[in-house]
C-alpha cells in the first residue's frame, strides 16, 4: 500500500497522526548484521539450465522454420516415393578459361557415380518387371537441378545394357542435350517431330515391321530425320529442335498425340524425356499425362520443402505415376560407400579413364586376400577323409553307368538348346568316352580344357546370360535355382544319367547346390577357385597389391586403342584387350599364362565388362545375405576342392568349404590365381583326373608340385 493510499484511508482527521506513525516507523528501521551474498551455484545452475533450455527451444523453431532439405531423412518425411538411387557431388572438371565442363559419364569412368546410375537402371528394371513401362519422364521442381544431366547418364547407362534407347529432350524453353552430346544447335528435333506428325503428308506405318523397315531403308519415315547419333551404341537422341512460340499449346495438340503414337509403334525399349522445371511452368504438367512414369530429381543443395510439397501435389493427379526420386549431389563421405570392396582391384594409375568391370562376386568382393602355403616335406594323407570315407571308398568312375556313346550321337555337338521363350543356353560337346562331365562356362573353358576329352565326353555350356547363350535382361530371371534348373535341363537334354560336374568361381556353388537336390546323378564334383559360401569377411593375413601384376606394355597398347578410338569403332577388340591388360591380370599368380589362353569369351558381348556388371549386379541382388554351409553340409558327393594361393579370394574360404562339406577334399596350388587351369595345368588337369578316378590314396606320396590337405570339419 502507497503512503497515499494509507493516508486517504485513515481520513483527513488522521492525516497527521498517520504521518508520525509512518516517520517513528521509519525512523525505527535498523540495519542488519548479516551480510546477504548471492548464492553462485543456485545462480550458474539456473542460469545453464534455462539457457540450454533456451538454446533448444530456439533450434526446435528454427529447424521447423527451416524450409531448406540436408539428408534424405528430410525428404522421406515429406514424399511417399522410394528413393531409386543418390548421385554423389563431384567436382566438375574446368577448362583453361575457368567455365565448367559438364562431361557426360562413360561406363567405365573413375566415378563412384557409376554404381549410383546402375543402381537406378536396375531399379527402374524391376520396377518394369511388374509394370507397364516404357517411356519415363525426368522431372524437377525448379531449374538447374541435374534433371537433364541425370536423364542422358541413364539413357547412356541403358543402352549399354543393351536396351535400345531414346532420349527426348522436351525442354523446348531451354533446351541442352544438343549440347551435351555435341550436336548442332540448329538441327531439327522434338518440336519439327511433333509438327510433322500434325502433317498429313505422311502417314503413320501401319506396324512395328513397317516402322523398322523405313528406317533401315532411310526413307523419310516420321522419326527419321529428327534421331541422331549419340556416339553410344543402342542409343539415339532426339533434340529439342526449333523453340516455338508457344510450347505448351504445342505438347497439348493433336500432332503431340500422333507423335506418341509413333513413338508406341517403334522399337525402342526405353523412352526417356527430358523435361521443363515443373513448377511454374504447364510443359511438364502436360506431359506426365502422356508418359508412363515419372522420376522426380531432388537437388539436396537448392531444394526447398516448400517446393517439394507443391510438386507432390501437383504430381498427385490421376493418370501420373510416380516411381520413385533421385537425389542428386549428396556430398560424398567415406562412409557411404564401400571403397574397400575396390581398394584390391583399383585401376591401375596409368589408366585415368578407365577402370575394371565389376567381377563375379567372389571376385569383386573378396574377403581379403588368402595366404599363402608351403608344401611340406614329409609324407601327406593325400586326400584323407574320414574313417567312414576309407572304410566306403568311391566308386571308381570306370564303374559309373554314364550315357551310352549312341545316346550322344544323336545330338548335335554344338548348338542352342531352347529353355523358354526368351532364353537359349549354348552349348559344346566333346569327345566320346562313356564318362560324361557337364562344365558350365564354356566360353571361358572350352577350349581350354580339350585335354580332359581324353578321358571323358565334355558337355560345355553357357549359363542364361553369359557367353553365347542369350543375354537377360529381366531380372527376374537371374538367379541361383535358375542355373540350377538350366544345368538340370542339360543333363536331361543329352540323357546322361550319371556325371561328373566342375564348376568355377561363382559355378561352384552351382554346381554344389545342383548336386545337393539332384545328387543320384552326380558321382563326383570338382570345384574351381570356388566363391565364399557365405557373405561377409574372412581372415586374410596377406597384403597382396593386384596393380603389381599388371603388364606395363598392355596398359601402353590399351591406351593407345583409345587414343586411336577403337573402343567406339570395334568395341568387341577393345573390350578384349581391356580385360586381358586390367581385370585378368590382378587375379592370377601368374599373369604370363594370359598368353597361353585359347578360349575367346570376348565374341559374345554378353562379356564385356559393363554386361558383366549388370548381371552380377542382379544375381547378387537375387542372392542377398547368402550361406550356404547348413545346406551343403548334407551333401555327400565326393568333392575336389581346388585353391590357387595366389588368389584374391583368401584360403580361409575355400578350407571352410573343406570344413562344411563332408565328402570333401582340398588341393592347394602354390603360386597360382584364379585361373589355375591356365597357370598351372601340368598340374590341374592330372588332380582332377587322379580325383574322378579315385588314384589318390593315402599311401600316395606327396607331389611337390601341389599341397593338399583335409581340414577337420568344425562341429555344428
Amino acid at each position: 500500500m502507497t503512503i497515499q493510499q494509507y493516508m486517504h484511508a485513515a481520513g483527513r482527521r488522521w492525516k497527521l497522526i498517520a504521518l508520525c506513525v509512518l516517520i517513528m516507523g521509519m525512523g525505527a528501521c535498523v540495519a542488519s548484521n548479516w551480510l546477504v551474498l548471492p548464492d553462485v551455484r543456485v545462480n550458474t545452475a539456473l542460469g545453464l539450465g534455462g539457457g540450454l533450455l533456451a538454446g533448444l527451444l530456439l533450434t526446435f523453431f528454427l529447424e521447423l522454420r527451416d524450409p531448406r532439405i540436408y539428408e534424405e531423412e528430410d525428404l522421406m518425411r515429406l514424399v511417399d516415393w522410394p528413393l531409386l538411387t543418390t548421385i554423389w557431388w563431384e567436382r566438375a572438371a574446368r577448362n583453361r578459361k575457368g567455365r565448367k565442363q559438364e562431361e557426360l559419364l562413360r561406363p567405365l569412368d573413375q566415378s563412384p557415380n557409376n554404381e549410383a546410375y546402375r543402381l537406378l537402371r536396375i531399379n527402374l528394371g524391376l520396377i518394369q518387371a511388374h509394370q507397364s513401362i516404357r517411356t519415363v519422364m525426368i522431372v524437377s521442381a525448379t531449374p538447374q537441378e541435374g534433371k537433364s544431366t541425370i536423364a542422358a547418364n541413364l539413357a547412356i547407362f541403358m543402352a549399354r545394357a543393351n536396351k535400345k534407347t531414346l532420349l527426348i529432350d522436351a525442354d523446348l524453353r531451354r533446351p541442352t542435350l544438343a549440347q551435351k552430346f555435341h550436336l548442332p544447335l540448329d538441327q531439327s528435333g522434338f518440336s519439327s517431330a511433333i509438327t510433322h506428325c500434325g502433317s498429313a503428308q505422311q502417314p503413320i506405318p501401319d506396324s512395328p515391321t513397317a516402322m523398322l523397315e523405313e528406317l533401315s531403308k532411310g526413307k523419310n519415315s516420321i522419326l527419321k530425320d529428327y534421331l541422331h547419333s549419340g556416339n553410344i551404341p543402342n542409343l539415339l537422341v532426339m533434340p529439342g529442335g526449333p523453340l516455338p512460340p508457344d510450347p505448351p499449346e504445342l505438347l497439348d495438340s493433336k500432332a503431340m498425340d500422333h507423335f506418341m503414337e509413333a513413338l508406341d509403334e517403334s522399337n525402342f525399349d526405353v523412352i526417356i524425356f527430358d523435361t521443363p522445371p515443373l513448377l511454374g511452368l504447364s510443359d511438364t504438367a502436360i506431359l506426365s499425362a502422356k508418359v508412363d512414369a515419372v522420376l522426380v530429381v531432388v537437388d539436396i543443395t537448392r531444394s526447398r520443402k516448400r517446393d517439394i510439397q507443391r510438386v507432390c501435389q501437383q504430381l498427385e493427379r490421376p493418370g501420373c505415376q510416380v516411381v520413385g526420386c533421385v537425389i542428386n549431389k549428396q556430398k560424398l563421405h567415406a562412409r557411404d560407400l564401400p571403397t574397400h570392396y575396390y581398394r584390391k582391384n583399383r585401376p591401375s594409375d596409368v589408366q585415368k579413364r578407365k577402370r575394371p568391370g565389376n567381377l563375379p562376386r567372389s571376385e569383386k568382393k573378396p574377403p581379403s586376400p588368402g595366404s599363402p602355403v608351403t608344401a611340406p616335406n614329409h609324407k601327406s594323407g593325400l586326400l584323407k577323409g574320414s574313417d567312414r570315407e576309407q572304410r566306403q571308398p568311391t566308386p571308381h568312375i570306370a564303374s559309373i553307368d554314364t550315357v551310352p556313346l549312341p545316346a550322344l550321337a544323336t545330338r548335335t555337338p554344338e548348338g542352342y538348346l531352347q529353355i523358354d521363350e526368351d532364353v537359349r543356353l549354348y552349348y559344346k560337346v566333346v569327345g566320346d568316352k562313356p564318362q560324361t562331365f557337364i562344365i558350365p562356362a564354356a566360353s571361358w573353358l572350352a577350349a581350354d580344357l580339350v585335354a580332359l576329352a581324353q578321358e571323358y565326353t565334355l558337355i560345355f555350356y553357357d549359363q542364361r546370360g553369359r557367353g553365347r547363350s542369350s543375354a537377360i535382361s529381366v531380372p527376374d530371371k537371374i538367379g541361383m535355382q535358375q542355373d540350377i534348373n538350366d544345368l538340370e535341363a542339360i543333363r536331361q537334354h543329352f540323357n546322361v544319367e550319371h556325371c561328373a560336374l566342375l564348376g568355377w568361381s561363382y559355378l561352384a556353388s552351382t554346381t554344389a547346390l545342383y548336386s545337393l537336390q539332384h545328387a543320384r546323378h552326380v558321382k563326383s564334383l570338382i570345384v574351381v577357385a570356388p566363391m565364399a559360401l557365405r557373405s561377409g569377411a574372412y581372415e586374410d593375413p596377406r597384403m597382396l597389391d593386384p596393380d603389381k601384376r599388371l603388364d606395363p606394355r598392355a596398359i601402353k597398347r590399351l591406351e593407345e586403342m583409345l587414343r586411336q578410338g577403337v573402343d567406339k569403332t570395334d568395341p568387341g577388340t577393345y573390350n578384349r584387350e581391356y580385360i586381358k591388360a586390367t581385370r585378368l591380370p590382378r587375379q592370377m599368380g601368374r599373369p604370363a599364362a594370359l598368353a597361353s589362353m585359347k578360349s575367346d569369351p570376348w565374341i559374345s558381348s554378353n562379356e564385356w565388362p559393363d554386361a558383366i556388371s549388370t548381371f552380377f549386379d542382379i544375381f547378387a541382388r537375387s542372392i542377398g545375405d547368402w550361406d550356404w554351409r547348413a545346406q551343403l553340409a548334407n551333401l555327400r558327393v565326393p568333392t575336389l576342392i581346388i585353391h590357387g594361393s595366389e588368389d584374391l579370394v583368401p584360403l580361409s574360404s575355400s578350407t571352410e568349404w573343406a570344413q562344411t562339406l563332408p565328402a570333401s577334399r582340398l588341393l592347394t596350388i602354390p603360386g597360382v590365381g584364379h585361373y589355375p587351369w591356365l597357370e598351372s595345368p601340368e598340374v590341374f588337369i592330372p588332380a582332377v583326373t587322379r580325383f574322378i578316378k579315385e588314384h589318390w590314396s593315402p599311401e600316395v606320396q606327396a607331389s611337390p608340385d601341389m599341397v593338399t590337405s583335409q581340414p577337420r570339419r568344425r562341429k555344428r
